[in-house]
């Protein structure tokens, strides 16, 4: 019989799971449980996993850790590149200012210029 305590809905996978607080505690279950999961095949947990949207560890019945993207992580991963985006957009204006200030000191000098 599968446990009902602490039985948590995940917004990633859409399923309710159980959630652990740490790797530990979820590793322990899968030691001292997995017996009560012997007569439904296929779905004896075998490891554990963190999970970002809950900001804890769930466990699978799946041996092989196959990287999947969740939705959290496809969003959190999206926010960074826009921001690293940003970061080099930030970097080329002011690379442009940093020009545009050396043809006009080069101006005042009468130093010839770097364009052609």
């Amino acid at each position: 019989m599968k446990p009902v305590k602490n039985r948590h809905f995940c917004e990633d996978c859409g399923k309710r799971k159980i959630l652990f607080e740490t790797e530990k505690k979820a590793n322990n279950f899968i030691k001292f449980n997995g017996a009560e999961f012997e007569d439904d095949p296929g779905h004896k947990p075998q490891r554990s996993y963190y999970c970002v949207a809950c900001g804890g560890w769930h466990i699978t019945s799946m041996e092989e850790y196959l990287r999947i993207f969740t939705p959290t992580e496809w969003i959190v991963q999206a926010y960074k590149q826009e921001q690293h985006i940003e970061g080099l957009k930030r970097l080329d204006r002011m690379e442009i200012e940093a020009m545009e200030m050396m043809d006009e000191g080069d101006e005042l000098f009468n130093v010839p210029s770097y364009k052609s």
